[in-house]
């Protein structure tokens, strides 16, 4: 599978897509997996195996290093050696051969200089070599390598480690990661350098605008706190009792107001209208009485009023509002 990357608000979140057969064949896209749960869900399952299995492959990897340093100064060690039979073998000939033959002699001796030049450079590469070797060389112990093992959990989780040092050792931890795509989950089978499995399920990422879905609850919640609530105040609850937006923000104003205008719900203004509750023009006339008067009947608490919009809108009760709701009722 290859590896993409799209914007999800303000970060880069990988994509996988299998499409080798899209490449070869022309043919559709096997599948597309959304790889920023996956990767959090081996990121977990990494922090969970490391103790024994780091130590293991730690160990392992330092084996085949030193395995492969053996190997090279083998190689280098048998380049030498063929470079001096080959010289010996060139000098043989050059001394069994008639010093009246000048024209052979003069050959063999060009023959025999050429391949001291040989052994000369097979060996200072083979000390050049071995000089590089015992710089790099470091003394590795197994305390060490359990130390490395008890650090990576914070290494791992240090932001100040690019994601391609993870990668580097990711790939050192894991051999190879098997997606497989169903319906509601993901199916990961991760096969780990030191000979140990694992299968995932995970549930399948879902679209974008599933994330930004307004829970049902927390529609139920506005729609009833709405009876008695203006946003703001809706809002306040909201985030009192714990409930938190898709994103994990709290709730304000322009929150709810979007909440209520999606979702088709009655505001705290049109409910007390549909009671009966009366404009402040409505209640001058009713009352007979200036704006003045309603207001200063209002701080004295003379008249019942309910706040409803954010912009300080009041609706009144009216005085038959007794006869109104027998009205309304019947």
């Amino acid at each position: 599978m290859t590896v993409g990357y799209r914007q999800n608000c303000s970060k880069l979140v990988p994509v996988y897509t299998c499409q080798k057969d899209r490449i070869e064949n022309g043919a559709k896209v096997c599948q597309t997996v959304a790889g920023e749960k996956v990767d959090e869900e081996i990121s977990k399952l990494l922090l969970e195996m490391l103790n024994p299995l780091a130590i293991k492959v730690a160990l392992e990897v330092q084996n085949e290093l030193s395995q492969r340093k053996l190997e090279a100064d083998k190689f280098y060690r048998q380049q030498v050696e063929r470079a001096r039979y080959e010289a010996e073998l060139a000098k043989k000939r050059y001394m069994l051969v008639d010093p009246q033959n000048r024209l052979v002699a003069t050959e063999l001796e060009a023959a025999w200089n050429q391949k001291l030049r040989q052994l000369e450079k097979a060996q200072q590469e083979y000390e050049k070599k071995k000089r590089k070797d015992l710089k790099e060389v470091r003394q590795t112990t197994k305390a060490d390598i359990i130390r490395v093992a008890s650090d990576f959990p914070k290494l791992w989780s240090n932001p100040g480690v690019s994601y391609r040092e993870k990668k580097r050792m990711i790939r050192l931890l894991i051999g190879d990661v098997t997606v497989k795509n169903g319906d509601k989950k993901v199916i990961l089978n991760i096969r780990f350098r030191a000979a140990t499995s694992k299968t995932l399920i995970i549930d399948r990422k879902l679209p974008i605008y599933e994330i930004k879905k307004t829970k049902d609850e927390i529609i139920r919640q506005v729609d009833e706190l709405t009876e008695n609530h203006i946003p703001s105040e809706i809002a306040a609850t909201l985030n009192k009792q714990g409930y938190r937006l898709w994103n994990g923000n709290i709730f304000k104003k322009k929150s709810v107001k979007y909440i209520i205008r999606t979702y088709g719900l009655k505001s705290r203004y049109e409910r007390l209208r549909e009671k009966g509750y009366l404009t402040l023009r409505e209640k001058m006339v009713e009352l007979n009485s200036s704006q003045k008067q309603i207001m200063q009947m209002r701080n004295e608490d003379k008249i019942v009023f309910y706040r409803a919009t954010e912009k300080n809108e009041y609706l009144y009760e009216p005085q038959n509002m007794n006869k109104y709701l027998a009205k309304t009722q019947s």
